[in-house]
């Protein structure tokens, strides 16, 4: 059902990317100093089950676009035009 993509198969080198944004017009919460250091456990792997059928609409549009040759790139691409 999905589109099949490659990813990389590692984020060695993230840190070189990393950026930092200005916080113009006070848009972003303060910084707080807080991390997370463990994972919620609404953060497990998966759709919580309650949500699936909300799914169906996008998972059916994926099907037909791949049943029309797009690309996993396509549909990115189409988020930002």
């Amino acid at each position: 059902m999905y589109i099949p993509a490659t990813l990389p198969s590692s984020n060695r080198g993230w840190q070189e990317w990393w950026f930092y944004l200005r916080n113009d017009l006070d848009g972003f919460p303060a910084y707080n100093g807080r991390m997370v250091t463990e994972r919620p456990e609404k953060w497990k792997w998966g759709v919580v089950q309650d949500d699936e059928p909300r799914l169906d609409p996008l998972l059916r549009g994926l099907e037909k676009l791949r049943s029309k040759g797009f690309t996993a790139a396509d549909v990115v691409a189409g988020f930002h035009i």
